[in-house]
């Protein structure tokens, strides 16, 4: 068998495109190839059934609150009931004088009626539970208060007496009392000091529809004051004070005779008022 060849230069090229290509285009092709097979398959877009809110950046305007300045806390200045060195010291003399009760009037000066520079006692019958002025002394005592050139907002607004005990709060008595003998008065203070060292004093106000005013209780070193004089003072106690307790032990034991553990006072208001109790001990 023969075969008709054709000549070589009648055949086509098989990289008749190779051959006629340039090298920069050769390279840019061998390069996309490489690349093709490097591609990764990419997952389908995930559709979200719950898209985030996102926060709302947008700036608000300015109002009135947003432009005052934070207010500060106002805090309440309440009203300091003093006492000169002399006047507290002798308070805390006649405190400690007795087992019951004392009890006496602040005395000021016209132009500071809060600050108490001495401290006048009158006749007293006094316990463990309260004290008992006597009408007519306390009447003497404002006369010669009076005649001694003070008035009577000097001597007679400021109610000052002690407990035997830790607590300086007031009793039922104690409010009952001050009621009873200061409520006519425009202002009045009622001042309690405590053996445990505690203090009390409320300012009542009866301006305006009457109220309670809280106090502190302080001593005033930058005033003029004299010396203590504890003989003076111890007498001054002695002759004012009465110490009633036994009294008031010997009524109660006569009508209580179980010996309850009991107020003696509390029991002995429960029927008959104060006045009536002491007629017996004068």
């Amino acid at each position: 068998h023969s075969a008709s060849i054709a000549p070589a230069s009648v055949r086509p090229a098989k990289n008749a495109s190779a051959a006629t290509a340039s090298p920069a285009a050769l390279i840019a092709k061998t390069a996309a190839v490489a690349t093709a097979s490097m591609r990764v398959a990419v997952p389908p877009v995930m559709t979200l059934t719950w898209i985030p809110k996102m926060p709302n950046h947008k700036p608000h305007p300015l109002t009135r609150r947003h432009l005052r300045r934070p207010r500060r806390k106002r805090q309440s200045q309440r009203p300091v009931l003093t006492f000169t060195p002399t006047a507290w010291a002798k308070l805390l003399y006649l405190r400690d004088l007795g087992p019951t009760e004392v009890g006496g009037f602040g005395i000021t000066e016209p132009d500071d009626l809060l600050c108490v520079r001495d401290i006048g006692l009158v006749q007293q019958q006094c316990t463990e539970t309260f004290v008992s002025f006597d009408d007519l002394a306390v009447a003497e005592f404002f006369e010669s208060q009076v005649d001694a050139g003070r008035q009577p907002q000097q001597v007679g607004r400021i109610w000052i007496h002690t407990h035997p005990g830790d607590s300086a709060q007031p009793s039922s008595v104690d409010e009952e009392t001050f009621s009873r003998a200061f409520g006519h008065c425009d202002w009045a203070i009622m001042a309690i000091l405590a053996r445990g060292g505690e203090t009390f004093a409320q300012l009542h106000w009866r301006h305006g529809g009457g109220s309670r005013i809280s106090m502190r209780v302080d001593v005033r070193f930058d005033v003029a004051f004299a010396g203590s004089d504890h003989d003076a003072w111890q007498e001054e106690y002695a002759e004012h004070v009465q110490d009633c307790s036994h009294h008031v032990r010997r009524v109660r034991k006569r009508r209580f005779p179980d010996d309850r553990s009991v107020d003696p006072l509390d029991e002995l208001l429960l029927h008959e008022s104060l006045d009536h109790v002491t007629e017996r001990w004068a």
